[in-house]
């Protein structure tokens, strides 16, 4: 029964399980993950621009500043304060993970499913998935393109205007295409 109540509410079985000091680490890292998009639109819905923009930081690549971490320094430690006032997770839930970089922890995921060649994966691993794509696209196109004063031109849609930028810059390039 309790599998089934999963299947209708994941975000709450999710939060649960990172709780939850039967939950193996790999299992809580994934759905710590999954929670995250869940917790941004919730952020972006109640008004809570501060918490949106760290939340997005997750899932597009963010450059930092001196008073701003990047995506590639952001731990979860950085995100905890965020997750317990925006979907009520309790404190210390993660600590476990608090020095773990995000962006690190995500990556290794994807490639531990490629190299174990998986073929059925759960949702969060789903979502898991879907965020580390992303997430390596951007970092590809954003070394391509080398552009600085683009990327700080951009404040919506960053992957597809990425994208669009990538295949307009090398239009004749066949590898842009393929790549997109």
């Amino acid at each position: 029964m309790e599998k089934m109540k999963d299947l209708e509410n994941p975000f709450e079985g999710w939060k649960r399980n990172i709780g939850d000091p039967e939950t193996n680490e790999a299992k809580k890292l994934e759905q710590l993950v999954a929670l995250i998009p869940f917790a941004r639109n919730i952020a972006q819905y109640t008004g809570q621009s501060e918490a949106f923009r760290n939340l997005t930081k997750v899932l597009h690549i963010k450059k930092g500043s001196p008073d701003d971490i990047s995506t590639k320094d952001l731990k979860f430690k950085d995100l905890e304060d965020i997750l317990v006032q925006v979907i009520k997770i309790e404190q210390n839930t993660i600590s476990q993970f608090h020095d773990k970089k995000v962006l690190d922890t995500i990556i290794a995921a994807c490639d531990s499913y490629n190299e174990r060649a998986a073929t059925t994966f759960k949702l969060e691993q789903k979502i898991l998935l879907s965020i580390g794509i992303r997430l390596k696209t951007e970092v590809k196109i954003i070394e391509k393109l080398d552009d600085d004063n683009f990327l700080e031109g951009v404040s919506k849609n960053k992957t597809k205007a990425l994208i669009d930028e990538y295949i307009i810059r090398d239009s004749d390039n066949n590898e842009a295409r393929a790549f997109v």
